[in-house]
């Protein structure tokens, strides 16, 4: 059974700061009730204030498909269109489950990458994934890291590796990026 990651990515409104962080605890609170949810984080992105991505984790698809409906039905889906000032850039990712985002502090880091692979090369991306994560062990600071499958789009990869510091971060970027990286902050 592969576990599902449901991965948000908006702006917040500037004028509205504190709506993005009260969607999160009422979204917190609907999943909690909702067998298969294993957590829930909420990210902000280092340079940009305004931008977050909302990590939701499922113990599989049936219950992702019924935690992500909840929330559409819910009052507080009526709280995001306040909130952001953009439509929600929603997608699920079967992930290998190395680790979870839920394991890392408040105020922690984590880099997010997404790359399209040549069609039939999705495995041969997942191994150059798998050896970059082996490699970043020997970075201080780097505290684990998970990569996946978009479900409707198998040809797109997420890469999600978790950071003490931006510091370590930083250390971890190559001279010469083969695909775009962005640090983002646990802030709940």
């Amino acid at each position: 059974m592969q576990e599902i990651m449901v991965i948000g990515h908006a702006h917040s409104d500037p004028a509205k700061p504190e709506l993005a962080m009260e969607v999160f605890r009422q979204y917190q609170t609907i999943l909690s009730e909702l067998d298969g949810f294993r957590s829930m984080t909420c990210w902000q992105a280092v340079e940009d204030p305004t931008e977050f991505r909302v990590v939701r984790h499922y113990r599989d698809e049936a219950s992702a498909e019924a935690g992500e409906a909840a929330l559409i039905e819910s009052d507080a889906f009526e709280l995001v269109m306040e909130a952001f000032i953009d439509t929600a850039d929603v997608r699920r990712y079967m992930i290998d489950g190395r680790s979870s985002p839920n394991t890392m502090p408040v105020g922690a880091y984590a880099s997010f990458s997404v790359t399209q692979s040549p069609a039939g090369e999705e495995t041969e991306v997942e191994q150059d994934l798998s050896l970059i994560f082996e490699n970043l062990k020997a970075i201080p600071g780097y505290r684990g890291g998970m990569f996946g499958r978009n479900v409707s789009l198998t040809s797109e990869v997420l890469g999600l590796a978790f950071w003490d510091s931006i510091d370590a971060f930083v250390k971890s970027l190559p001279e010469k990026p083969v695909f775009v990286v962005k640090a983002f902050r646990r802030v709940a």
